[in-house]
């Protein structure tokens, strides 16, 4: 975590000072625009050879830092910016293509998907999938699959709804530490308003496993 906050609004990590976190932006920023020319030039022989014809594309991202996002400088949290991971999907034909969507999904859902795409030989798991399969939002980008996606940091789980985000502790069975996040105020919330918002944080409780 940072402990200092720069006059422009930016965190000074601890032990690095101004000009040392700058730095470490900069190679951050660096390593990102080498996977990104990696993945161009995959992509740029899967069209010379002719494979993009019959080949699906997943880029299926990590999540990134907050370098600052949220007064935070750290990678484990259940905030937005930790948990909103890139995820791009091609396939030959689609009617689509290029767009974005704004459809709540998780990584599970990349299995079913690709078996909806691909058309395996198999028709069935040994067990059954909780993940949905996202085809139909590849052919259409306004539509949706799920109305919650949960993602986990060892104790804490978060339901993340089109507008707003809980992130809940649970241990033994008991829930504590609760928040409530308007996603729709902006990328990085930060005033929890579970306090104010009962009822909301009892319906998003509502879809904890």
């Amino acid at each position: 975590h940072g402990d200092q906050v720069d006059t422009d609004g930016g965190v000074i990590v601890r032990g690095l000072g101004k000009a040392g976190t700058r730095e470490f932006l900069r190679i951050y920023y660096a390593c990102v625009a080498l996977i990104d020319d990696q993945v161009g030039r995959v992509l740029d022989v899967l069209d010379k050879t002719g494979l993009s014809d019959n080949t699906i594309v997943v880029l299926w991202g990590d999540h990134g830092w907050n370098l600052g996002d949220s007064a935070l400088w750290a990678k484990h949290t259940l905030l937005e910016r930790a948990v909103r991971s890139p995820l791009i999907i091609s396939v030959p034909g689609m009617k689509q293509a290029g767009a974005s969507s704004d459809a709540l999904v998780e990584s599970l859902d990349l299995f079913p998907t690709l078996i909806d795409l691909a058309k395996p030989g198999f028709t069935k798991t040994e067990h059954s999938l909780d993940g949905k399969s996202l085809a139909k939002v590849l052919d259409d980008p306004s539509a949706k699959v799920r109305d919650a996606a949960l993602s986990y940091w060892r104790d804490g789980i978060t339901v993340r709804t089109r507008s707003h985000r809980l992130i809940v502790t649970r241990k033994n069975g008991q829930l504590s530490k609760v928040e409530l996040y308007d996603q729709s105020t902006g990328f990085d919330p930060v005033e929890n308003k579970a306090d104010a918002n009962p009822a909301l944080v009892e319906r998003l409780q509502a879809y904890l496993p």
